[in-house]
């Protein structure tokens, strides 16, 4: 059962926050010793004048290869140099979820970020266990709730816009490849129902034949007065790519690329029967 709280001083609303605020902090700390001390990267001494576990001398040492910066062996620092800084504590958490978390684990740290409005979020991948030591789990920008919905069937139907969702929201985002991605897509729906003849006119050309001799016809479509207004939304795609950097063309940034990813989606949806 969910939780209903009776003031709306703790009824949050889908504001996520880009990072591990502080009351996040000694939930992950928990999560990273269970799991840690669980593969032994952990040790918790058992003589009398040393209380406090420490990282063992192995597993520090990956740390500083991998991470190279000198990593605290006492725990207790260990654990405060690591949530110091958000960029250190998602690729800790990046480097748990890849090696060490069970299903388990990864789906106990996806409640903590989930319940505490986290921007990141923990999410299965396609990459086989043997690609990992074990997880098969990364830590991803988490889209709002809205946003998904409304795209999951969409992307459910189509390849090319569930590799521009991935290319704009996964771990490593290219803007430019979901921009590209977006442009396969838009180059197809507009060739295959309005110029089918043009089989290799690319996006610029297409919009430019259409707006010279026909008008767009989509679901909805006539409570629009110019339904050209959707050439409007994708018209400057192809500058949006990293291409055609000798004239007008710039690498895309996060909101270009989310804005012509989100107008795709809807243009391809008013266009399926």
């Amino acid at each position: 059962m969910k939780f209903k709280p009776l003031s709306k001083k703790y009824q949050f609303d889908d504001t996520l926050v880009m990072g591990f605020p502080g009351f996040l902090h000694q939930p992950i700390a928990n999560w990273l010793y269970n799991l840690l001390l669980d593969k032994s990267k952990v040790v918790k001494p058992d003589g009398i004048y040393v209380h406090e576990p420490y990282l063992t001398n192995g597993f520090r040492e990956a740390l500083h290869v991998n991470f190279r910066e000198a990593f605290p062996s006492e725990w207790n620092s260990a654990i405060r140099f690591i949530l110091d800084d958000t960029d250190r504590t998602a690729m800790i958490l990046q480097w748990c979820l890849n090696y060490y978390a069970s299903e388990k684990a990864a789906k106990d740290l996806e409640w903590m970020l989930s319940g505490g409005g986290s921007g990141y979020a923990v999410l299965k991948t396609n990459k086989t266990a043997s690609e990992y030591a074990e997880g098969v789990y990364d830590l991803v920008e988490r889209v709002p709730a809205a946003t998904k919905q409304l795209a999951e069937q969409t992307l459910n139907s189509n390849d090319e816009l569930l590799k521009a969702w991935r290319a704009c929201y996964g771990r490593n985002p290219s803007y430019n490849e979901a921009v590209q991605a977006c442009q396969n897509v838009l180059e197809q729906l507009l060739r295959d129902t309005y110029l089918p003849k043009d089989t290799k006119a690319q996006l610029g050309k297409l919009i430019t034949d259409i707006r010279a001799g026909k008008t767009l016809n989509f679901k909805g479509s006539g409570v629009v007065n110019q339904p050209n207004i959707l050439l409007d939304l994708v018209d400057n795609v192809p500058m949006y790519r990293g291409m055609h950097k000798a004239g007008t063309g710039k690498d895309a940034k996060k909101a270009e690329a989310e804005y012509i990813l989100l107008s795709t989606i809807y243009i391809w949806s008013l266009h399926q029967s």
